[in-house]
Parts: structure tokens; C-alpha cells; sequence
């Protein structure tokens, strides 16, 4: 929710043609992203991978592959963060709005993924 609100905040002022509160909010996004990352390559994956209920199945090539995407995106989002935090004509260009729209498009229907699909990885199944 917080790296949503802080694309969203980087468009907003962006808008309002002020490019270094867009740059500030971009750049905060970018940190918190990376910080992110870092949990769920040391926690989330490595868990899921070694949890007894998950290892050796198609969950554990499941968890795999959410980690080689998200690493992808986020190498997208660094050139994103780079190129539009490189000067005030970027970030205020036209551009940058489409471009932080994907950007957040991307993440959102990520995120839900992760939450509805790796998330409850976490516990193991109950039996009755």
C-alpha cells in the first residue's frame, strides 16, 4: 500500500508541476521497493522453498518464478526511476504520467498475486 501511495504521490506532484516533491516521492518509492525485495529474497522465498508442506512440489517452481519476475520488475523500475529522476523535464513530461500508470498497474496486480497465491504459503495446511 505505502509503494502505491508513493508512485501515486510522485503523479500527483508531478501534476501540480513540482518536480522535486515528484523526485522525493519517486526516489522514496524506489528505496522502499528495493527494501521490499530484500524481505521477500531472504524471508518469503527462501520460507516458502523450505517449508516441508511446500518443498519438492510445484509450489516450490511456483515460488521460483515469482522471484524471477519480481526481480524483473523491479530492474524495469529502476530504469524507470532513472531516467525520470534525471531531470525536472522528465518527470513533468507527459511521459512520466503514462509511464508511473504502468508502472503502478504492474505492481498492484502483482502484489494481489503474491497476497492470494504465495501468501498463504506461509501456513501450512491444517488436517482435520
Amino acid at each position: 500500500v505505502a509503494l502505491l501511495a508513493l508512485i501515486k504521490r510522485s503523479a500527483t506532484a508531478a501534476a501540480l508541476n513540482d518536480a522535486q516533491a515528484a523526485r522525493k516521492a519517486l526516489l522514496k518509492f524506489h528505496s522502499l521497493l528495493h527494501d521490499h525485495l530484500l524481505v521477500e529474497n531472504t524471508r518469503l522465498y527462501l520460507y516458502i522453498r523450505s517449508a516441508p508442506h511446500v518443498r519438492s512440489t510445484d509450489l516450490a517452481q511456483l515460488s521460483r518464478s515469482f522471484q524471477v519476475e519480481m526481480n524483473q520488475i523491479v530492474k524495469t523500475v529502476t530504469q524507470f526511476v532513472d531516467k525520470y529522476t534525471a531531470n525536472d523535464r522528465a518527470i513533468l513530461g507527459p511521459a512520466f504520467m503514462v509511464d508511473q500508470d504502468s508502472i503502478r498497474e504492474t505492481l498492484a496486480a502483482r502484489f494481489a498475486r503474491e497476497e492470494s497465491t504465495l501468501y498463504p504459503l506461509y501456513t501450512p495446511p491444517t488436517h482435520h
